[in-house]
């Protein structure tokens, strides 16, 4: 008997295990390690915005937790250094450019951070803060200024196929640029094939119990 129960378990999981993999949730495009340099650097994702819950950049190939909250865009108190501007090209040619991550030369961060595509509900949220000089309103590493953002370029996202992002950085406070790590997050809805794998794990499992 212990060997059956653990044979419909050992099918249940790799069927999770492989449903996750394939079918569903974040995918990582590396766009730059990070260094003091200007950011000049295209890439190009394959994307179905109808099975997209949302996209994002981040530092790392998954956001950040702390304490049960996700934040992506680097958890950290400027990020790009002061700022980078992203041009998407969607699948029928129309383009669209946003200055994202900005942050002036008081370290004060204001407008579209990391969020690219997703509503503000359902994408993680942005912390910044800023240095000694830097004026309360821009937060602190105890206290961060906390973004919750929707995607700056939602409209853009009408079709499936292979979009282009063109990340070019810049700096206002001087000729003093940098970048942290940086990756194209892209969170995927499971497909339905997904639920279909996890039925037929449970009902190979329950079907093995019975013999």
């Amino acid at each position: 008997m212990k060997k059956v129960r653990s044979f419909g378990i050992l099918v249940l999981v790799l069927l999770v295990v492989m449903s996750q993999s394939a079918f569903g949730g974040i995918i990582a495009t590396h766009i730059a390690d990070g260094q003091r340099a200007i950011l000049n650097k295209s890439i190009s994702v394959n994307i179905d915005p109808a099975n997209t819950n949302w996209i994002a950049w981040h530092n790392l190939t998954f956001p950040t937790n702390r304490a049960g909250v996700d934040y992506v865009g680097s958890y950290s108190w400027i990020a790009v250094d002061d700022y980078f501007d992203l041009k998407i090209t969607n699948p029928l040619g129309t383009s669209q450019t946003v200055r994202m991550d900005y942050n002036d030369a008081w370290g004060l961060s204001t407008g579209p951070q990391a969020v690219i595509f997703g509503t503000a509900a359902d994408t993680p949220n942005v912390a910044r803060w800023g240095a000694s000089w830097s004026p309360t309103s821009a937060g602190t590493s105890s206290n961060p200024k906390i973004f919750d953002e929707a995607g700056a370029f939602n409209s853009l996202f009408t079709t499936a196929g292979d979009y282009t992002f063109t990340f070019l950085s810049g700096n206002t406070g001087s000729t003093v640029v940098g970048y942290p790590n940086m990756y194209l997050l892209v969170d995927v809805v499971p497909e339905p094939t997904t639920i279909g794998l996890l039925v037929l794990g449970g009902v190979i499992f329950v079907s093995k119990r019975q013999f």
